[in-house]
């Protein structure tokens, strides 16, 4: 690397913007708004004048609320946005409400009717979800069949994001070092920003865009068929679009990879496994298909805040005492328990969370936690297989798992809870506080994915003193087997294998083993997965390179040069 390149890689980074769907605290529906938190925060406390741009949706105001977060929001401006139709010309308003959630750290939510209303040909109703109708919505539409699935106009909503986010950075002159979007609800910004007809700020055609791929999965795309909506909405050219097609669809992943400066993923290893091996067929083949063009897919791992999984904190945390992983101090871990399967058992619950089967306090017996959605890519079918057999070799085992997915999945845990009465219990439905408990109460935490792209419950769940049990794919990697939990490869035999092995370690005199891999595993996330070390080893040199690669360099050593080649021509 010559001088120029190593003082460029060195250069101090002032200003980041960050654009997201989600946010910890304010909105919420997966892994995202955790990272998008969590580097926020960090590159606020590095110094860096950082600002995150996200839909004002009616959640939001419940959330400050509901978590007591000090933030006070003003209106900075108002405007209209471009939202043509292919055969119309529409335009929506919207308002811009910033506040400061801490020193360096400014949030602008992005308020209009789109976010706040849903609106069908018959019926005007307030939206209540992020991506997916709501129960509420739903049956108020007169469709309970549209529960759980995505909006109708998801795509409107993702560009109205973007091009409020553009118009905001240029009116209120915002000039940042480089932007970054997050996955591929916001992965059109860079296209929209070099080659959109809204009259953008000029400056905004120049700044590097680099993007996160949360995950890649089909389903995960945002991408829509209609080409001449695609056009309209994002107003750029027909022909663009055209050109900008995999598989026959307008991709904002692809369209993102193809006009952004840069493109990671959030793990070493899904990045390797997408550009390298047959489980990128779980994308559709996005990965080959951006090596094929020369797009390089840079893996980094998520972090997480140790503070906010701190069981030294459980009060806080709504946990029934104070315990210390890192102290080896584990009373409190089995108060935690015995205080979360005794609620069980009284069926004392959050609101939100509808219980099935039942689950027996009993001391010294292990009990195995999952939390997550359950649906295919998680693989719950595979551990409801392993668990069957299980429990019919071993009455010393129970599990309990929190929460909502497909019904067919649902069906086989619903059989489980009815075969081993006291062992099996499924809460149906989430809520942040008791998936605390949960981890906290658990001694061994199922992930059991059949790809994962980085994972962070198996990150929150170490700190808890929940040991992991891995699928060994896409960011499960970093769950070392044997050191910081246990992993497998393969089907559910080999599941059943690994659950075995844990049970061996848990029935150790004295637990030895198992109390050095629940130490090792805090440590090693507070020595290499913080997200301060994350942003600082990882992201910052990405963006650097980000940063340097799209700073031309000229052919000629000097002005008059090309002004000499221009004359000559």
């Amino acid at each position: 690397m010559d001088l120029e390149s190593t003082k460029k890689n060195k250069a101090r980074i002032n200003k980041i913007v960050y654009v997201s769907r989600e946010y910890n605290g304010l909105a919420g529906a997966g892994g995202m708004k955790d990272v998008a938190e969590g580097l926020c925060r960090a590159a606020a406390v590095a110094g860096i004048d950082t600002h995150i741009f996200l839909p004002y949706y009616r959640v939001i105001d419940q959330n400050i609320a509901h978590n007591k977060i000090d933030l006070t929001l003003k209106e900075s401006l108002s405007f209209e946005v471009a939202m043509n139709y292919a055969h119309s010309e529409r335009r929506e308003g919207v308002k811009i409400f910033f506040g400061k959630l801490q020193s360096n750290l400014t949030v602008h939510l992005i308020r209009s009717e789109r976010y706040s209303y849903l609106t069908d040909s018959d019926s005007t109703i307030d939206r209540q979800g992020i991506y997916t109708y709501t129960k509420s919505e739903a049956d108020a539409l007169g469709r309970p069949g549209l529960e759980g699935e995505g909006y109708h106009d998801f795509f409107a909503m993702n560009v109205l994001l973007v091009k409020a986010t553009l118009h905001t950075l240029g009116k209120c002159q915002i000039n940042p070092d480089i932007i970054h979007c997050h996955d591929a609800h916001t992965a059109l910004l860079p296209l929209i920003a070099q080659t959109s007809d809204d009259n953008y700020a000029t400056f905004l055609r120049y700044v590097p865009t680099v993007i996160t791929v949360h995950n890649a999965g089909r389903g995960y795309h945002q991408e829509i068929s209609d080409l001449n909506l695609a056009s309209s909405i994002c107003g750029v050219p027909h022909e663009l679009v055209e050109g900008c097609l995999r598989n026959g669809v307008f991709d904002p992943l692809f369209v993102g990879a193809l006009f952004g400066t840069a493109i990671n993923t959030v793990s070493e290893n899904y990045a390797r496994e997408l550009r390298q091996t047959g489980d990128d067929w779980t994308t559709g083949w996005l990965g080959h298909t951006l090596s094929g063009y020369g797009v390089k897919l840079l893996g980094i791992t998520n972090g997480v805040d140790p503070k906010t999984f701190n069981p030294e904190n459980g009060k806080e945390l709504g946990l029934a005492e104070n315990f210390s992983v890192v102290k080896g101090q584990f009373r409190g871990k089995e108060t935690c328990k015995k205080s979360l399967l005794e609620k069980l058992e009284r069926g004392e619950t959050p609101e939100t969370i509808e219980l099935h089967g039942t689950i027996n306090y009993r001391k010294d017996i292990p009990l195995f936690t999952f939390v997550g959605r359950l649906v295919e890519q998680k693989g719950y079918e595979t551990l409801a297989e392993a668990l069957s057999v299980l429990f019919k070799k071993e009455e010393d085992a129970q599990v309990f798992g929190l929460g909502d997915g497909g019904q067919e999945i649902i069906q086989l845990f619903e059989k489980l809870t009815r075969t081993y009465p006291g062992r099996v219990c499924i809460a149906r439905g989430y809520s942040e506080s008791f998936a605390n408990q949960v981890y906290a109460a658990g001694d061994f935490f199922i992930i059991p994915s059949l790809f994962e792209p980085c994972g962070l419950t198996d990150l929150f769940a170490q700190l808890m003193g929940n040991v992991p049990i891995v699928h060994r794919v896409g960011g499960l990697v970093k769950t070392l087997d044997g050191r910081f939990g246990f992993s497998y490869q393969g089907d559910s035999q080999k599941l059943l294998e690994a659950l075995s092995r844990a049970l061996e370690v848990y029935r150790e005199p004295e637990k030895k083993t198992l109390r050095r891999i629940q130490e090792d595993a805090v440590k090693n996330i507070i020595e290499n997965l913080t997200w301060d070390k994350v942003l600082e080893k990882k992201y910052l040199p990405f963006y650097r390179d980000a940063i340097a690669k799209s700073e031309p360099d000229l052919p000629y050593s000097s002005i008059d040069k090309c002004h000499d080649i221009v004359d000559d021509s």
